[in-house]
Formats: C-alpha cells, structure tokens, sequence
C-alpha cells in the first residue's frame, strides 16, 4: 500500500514539474479559414505564415483557377499566424486534408494532420482534386514547427 501510495505522489509530483516546463504537449485552438478539394497549388506542400504578403500571395495562388479571387480572410498578424496544408494533386476524388489539432510542447508547435486517402472500392469522384485545409491560431512564437500526419484509409462496401 505504501509502494503504491508513493509512486502516486511521485507521478503527480514529476507531471506538475513536466506541465511547468513544458515538456507536456498542450492544445492550442484555431481556426478554420478554408477547407476544400479544389485549388491552384498541385504539389503537396505545408505553410506557416507570418505576414500580411505572404498570406495575399497564397491566397491568389490557391485560387487562380476561379474566374475571381474571393475576399481575403481577415487575419491579425500581431496575434495569429496560419497553417496551410497541401496534399498536392490528385487525379480522383475522395482524399481530404485535416488539421485536426496543434500543440505546444517546450518551443516546439505541432501541426497535426489527418490525411484522408479512399479505400478499395470506394466510389470517388473522377477529376482531378486538390485537397487542402487552411487554419489560423493565436501563437506566441513559431520557434519550431513540425506538421505531424496521420494517413487513414477509409472502409467502403
């Protein structure tokens, strides 16, 4: 009983000194800007962006297939940065890109993703797609930023 009451306190004790430092991942909430199939950019590519520039520049990149460029999403660059997700270019429908939480752990921000492919015998649609998901979050520092996927396949009849 004693063993096991100590190795309690000490797992309490060692979790508050790891939240402390940091060294636990925490979650960060964001926001979605855009999530969908159909884009300008066809290579599979990840973006941390920082400045008003860069956030125009890919926001006319990404919809340069659209006979007009949609308003540009508003974000505050003092407080937020985005994180776009790419999953290039593919000749069928039924893949999705998600960005499905972010975390923090000591001086490193974690993107994760979950990266959606069809399954055998999935019905798709038969053009070629693009996916891609476009978040914003309120971030102290990008010091270091790791995009993290997770691929599934989807189960179909």
């Amino acid at each position: 009983m004693l063993a096991g009451t100590i190795f309690l306190c000490t797992l309490i004790v060692g979790s508050v000194i790891a939240l402390q430092l940091g060294f636990v991942p925490s979650s960060i909430p964001f926001e979605e800007i855009e999530q969908g199939f159909y884009c300008g950019i066809k290579s599979r590519i990840n973006y941390v962006i920082e400045d008003l520039e860069s956030w125009e520049t890919l926001w006319t990149d990404m919809n340069n297939i659209s006979t007009g460029v949609p308003d540009l999403p508003y974000v505050n660059f003092t407080y937020e940065v985005v994180f776009a997700v790419f999953l290039g270019e593919f000749v069928t429908g039924g893949y999705v890109a998600e960005i499905t939480h972010i975390t923090t752990s000591g001086n490193r921000l974690t993107v994760h993703i979950k990266e959606q492919h069809p399954g055998e015998g999935c019905g798709v649609t038969m053009a070629f797609t693009q996916p891609y998901h476009i978040v914003k979050a309120s971030v102290n520092s990008t010091v270091s930023v790791e995009f993290e996927y997770n691929l599934v396949y989807n189960n179909c009849p």
